[in-house]
């Protein structure tokens, strides 16, 4: 299998690790801390070198998110006005959860 995922308990949170055996490219995620993603690795020069730092044992105890990884902001970053947009010829309406927008998260 070329994709794997794996789950890791770290205290009280759990991270996903994430890896493509063919390329050597790896991924570490905490989705309980703002979908940090703190660990991305990918190939250059044949060999699967760090492109995302955080501190050693960040995800053990999680500070200053700024300075360490980067947040997945999923569906979509920041806000959407309105909550209306058109992609691919659609029309779509999300959810006002921060009036009169919608807000990632």
């Amino acid at each position: 299998m070329r994709y794997r995922i794996r789950t890791e308990a770290v205290g009280a949170r759990t991270v996903y690790h994430l890896h493509d055996d063919e390329t050597g490219t790896s991924a570490s995620v905490l989705p309980s801390y703002g979908f940090n993603l703190f660990d991305l690795r990918l190939p250059v020069a044949g060999r699967a070198r760090p492109i995302v730092w955080a501190e050693p044992n960040w995800a053990a105890n999680p500070g200053r998110p700024g300075r360490n990884g980067i947040p997945v902001l999923f569906p979509f970053p920041n806000r959407i006005r309105g909550g209306h947009y058109r992609f691919g010829g659609k029309e779509y309406q999300l959810p006002l959860n921060r009036m009169p927008n919608a807000i990632h998260g």
